[in-house]
């Protein structure tokens, strides 16, 4: 869920919205009733550790430090399955601080036809950044309609509007048993509780920042710390607001774009843009930054936290659309909690021309999941690299029909009970899969 006028337009809207069968077991419905949307009290923007409404301060600075040092070569990686192994990169040997040390080393790659799997699809219209809700439902965003719809693993789906152009984007399960959620155009964090009662919390603006337009909230996730953690795009910020609406916020080097969490430690994220380059960042709840420069030039584009402990991130590919020929084929990387990153290339693939993987998750059975955009495939890492990918089909009367994800609202989760994964952007519904 980025905005922010120096993103390429993939990744503003990609981020403004977030095999066989699958576990079938029927939750709870999803509860239709209140249903009312509540404007919160003015909670205002506080320094690091503060509280309550008030003027604008800064949050926790970054760590003191020293910037990366220089690299050494390091050879072809290995370790990935068959194919085309990845190139070789450079190790950053970096200070303590703001721009930690870090390094890059070639992962294996995979190549040839991907096979094709059937996958089963829950109705779903427009759902976007989905995630796991505390009643065993499957709650989720819908950029276009405005509207946080809950499903269950049967199917049954109830939809709950917001304010119509609020730009619904991330979703994630709160510690207070409620969903909460962004608002990339309303400049909001929202809060649904699972009958259904919206309570929104403004984002205050400071004066002088983008002449006063909003702070683009987009992805959001629950912290280590008992409350959510949010990224703004446009402003440059990651974004902390408690479960009784106090919203606290950190100065970062440049745009956040995602945001995920360590048990016990730290909450991590990504920024970047085309033109300040991208790093992937930790920040203590207290609000202390430190950075670790990732070596590409193209979009990060997921990130999430792996049963290993470190982690796993996606990078767009490389497409001249003039041309209509792939510089590459997208990444996986991982990278310690030190800083330290391996990067394992996509390789050529049928069907992967201005294709990209996009959202990952850590699955159920120790790998890491992620879709890739356009042709409509879905892919998993192990944790030393080795790549497998499936092109997802759905069968209707006896026809299978291949699916579109789509690159605007496309996200993955493991959804309740801990057995499936499922995935959004496909036309019309939700796909899932059981490792």
């Amino acid at each position: 869920m980025v905005r922010c006028g120096a993103l390429s337009e993939r990744t503003k809207t990609a981020l403004v919205k977030g095999f066989v069968m699958a576990l079938l077991a029927v939750a709870g419905g999803c509860s239709s009733g209140g249903n009312n949307t509540t404007g919160a009290g003015g909670t205002g923007r506080s320094g690091a550790g503060g509280s309550g409404s008030g003027g604008v301060s800064g949050g926790g600075g970054t760590g003191a430090g020293g910037a990366a040092g220089g690299g050494n070569a390091v050879s072809k990686g290995s370790g990935g399955s068959s194919g085309t192994a990845g190139n070789g990169a450079t190790t950053g040997i970096g200070g303590s601080g703001d721009a930690g040390g870090g390094g890059v080393t070639g992962g294996g790659g995979v190549g040839g036809t991907v096979p094709k799997q059937l996958v089963n699809v829950l109705s779903a219209p427009d759902a976007g950044p989905i995630t796991s809700g505390p009643d065993g439902n499957l709650w989720f965003t819908e950029f276009l309609n405005s509207k946080i719809g809950c499903i269950t693993l049967s199917g049954a789906l109830t939809e709950f509007p917001v304010t119509e152009g609020s730009g619904l984007g991330g979703i994630t399960s709160g510690p207070d048993g409620n969903l909460w959620f962004t608002e990339t155009e309303s400049n909001k964090i929202g809060r649904i509780t699972t009958n259904g009662t919206i309570t929104e919390f403004p984002i205050p603006i400071p004066t002088g920042y983008y002449g006063g337009l909003g702070t683009s909230p987009g992805w959001i996730v629950s912290g280590p710390d008992g409350n959510l953690w949010f990224t703004e795009t446009a402003l440059g910020f990651i974004g902390r607001i408690t479960t009784s609406g106090v919203i606290t916020e950190f100065p970062l080097s440049a745009p956040s774009v995602f945001v995920t969490a360590q048990s016990g430690g730290n909450v991590w994220f990504a920024e970047g843009t085309s033109i300040t380059k991208w790093a992937i960042g930790s920040i203590t709840t207290s609000g202390v930054t430190t950075e670790f420069p990732i070596v590409t030039t193209n979009e990060i584009t997921g990130l999430t936290m792996g049963s290993d402990g470190n982690l796993w991130f996606t990078v767009s590919d490389d497409f001249d659309a003039v041309n209509n020929v792939a510089i590459d084929y997208g990444t996986v990387g991982r990278m310690t909690t030190a800083g330290v990153f391996t990067l394992f290339p996509l390789a050529a693939h049928s069907g992967s021309l201005g294709n990209g993987p996009q959202n990952i998750t850590a699955g159920p059975d120790g790998n890491l999941w992620f879709v890739e955009t356009v042709s409509a495939i879905v892919g998993h890492i192990t944790p030393l690299g080795t790549i497998s990918e499936f092109q997802v089909e759905e069968e209707i009367n006896g026809l299978t029909i291949p699916l579109s994800i789509l690159s605007t609202n496309s996200d993955i989760t493991v959804g309740p009970g801990g057995k499936a994964l499922y995935f959004t952007g496909i036309t019309g519904g939700i796909g899932y899969v059981t490792p």
